[in-house]
């Protein structure tokens, strides 16, 4: 047995597995609560505090990360979205009313409810949540619920240890409106353009014909067609909960790597482990919403 075999294969590296498996399971769904009280008390601190971040401060925040996050989603949203309306509609063109029928009453609506929402998880934990939690882990304030620094308009001090209760807020809030809001655009992207491939048939020349401005209105004939109107709203629902889960849990085991970082605690693969790891519990967790609701 080789030198690698036998550490894979030791008590010492079967251990370490153990704990490392209590680690992600328990002790990252512990951080998630308890990133829930910080958050609660932050805003109970809030308006203690003396330096005070308005209330225009806070919509800027918000929506320059809002502008960022749908940059950073776009190009692999419309790009899948495109590839899956172009499927979509060759193989509803290419098998002819049978296969439309089907597809119109048990597939669409899946695919809108559930398959949709998905998907924007899947794109938006790859692009979004690591880059928060990476932003996160490297922040270099760390939250103290009796910490007083930062500068007057709400950004944080970047030479202080410690964030205050609002700097806090300015910080991580504006991250989670702004993924939950992306994931509903990306959300209607990816409806989009699968309505635009299921009506040209799959043919890339009907296609820029059926997605031309003066075509949009077929998209509401369409959805009231298909009486797709409720299934959509669902799936604007589903988007949103899973783009608050994407931002929520990114933020919370990043802050706390964060802190162990800062405090001297951290192991050297703490950076990356915040990062796979928020992606890993964030589909696991939407994966067990799915299954529940069905």
């Amino acid at each position: 047995m080789t030198d690698t075999q036998h550490r894979y294969h030791s008590p010492a590296y079967r251990a370490g597995f153990v704990e490392r498996v209590g680690h992600l399971w328990v002790e990252n769904t512990w951080r998630l609560v308890l990133f829930a009280r910080v958050i609660a008390q932050a805003i109970a601190r809030a308006n203690g505090e003396h330096r005070r971040t308005t209330i225009p401060v806070f919509a800027r925040n918000v929506a320059r990360q809002v502008w960022r996050t749908l940059l950073r989603s776009a190009i692999p949203v419309l790009v899948f979205g495109g590839v899956l309306g172009l499927a979509i509609g060759l193989v509803v063109g290419g098998f002819g009313d049978l296969v439309r029928t089907f597809i119109d009453t048990f597939a669409l609506p899946v695919i809108y409810r559930l398959v949709l929402p998905v998907l924007v998880m899947i794109i938006l934990v790859a692009r979004i949540g690591s880059a928060i939690a990476g932003r996160l882990t490297t922040y270099p304030l760390v939250y103290r619920h009796n910490a007083q620094s930062g500068s007057d308009d709400g950004t944080p001090a970047t030479h202080a240890t410690y964030m205050s209760a609002r700097e806090l807020l300015a910080e991580v809030v504006p991250l989670i409106l702004a993924t939950a809001i992306t994931a509903m655009a990306a959300y209607w992207l990816l409806a989009f353009w699968l309505m635009a491939g299921y009506m040209s048939d799959g043919l890339p020349s009907q296609l820029l014909h059926v997605i031309a401005p003066a075509r949009w209105s077929a998209f509401g004939d369409f959805i009231q067609a298909k009486s797709l109107g409720p299934i959509l709203r669902t799936g604007t629902w589903w988007s949103l909960g899973f783009g608050f889960a994407i931002a929520y849990i990114a933020a919370a085991l990043g802050t706390a790597a964060g802190e162990r970082i800062q405090n001297g605690t951290a192991e050297p693969t703490d950076y990356y482990d915040a990062v796979w790891e928020s992606g890993a519990m964030t589909m696991l967790l939407c994966a067990g919403l799915i299954a529940l609701a069905r």
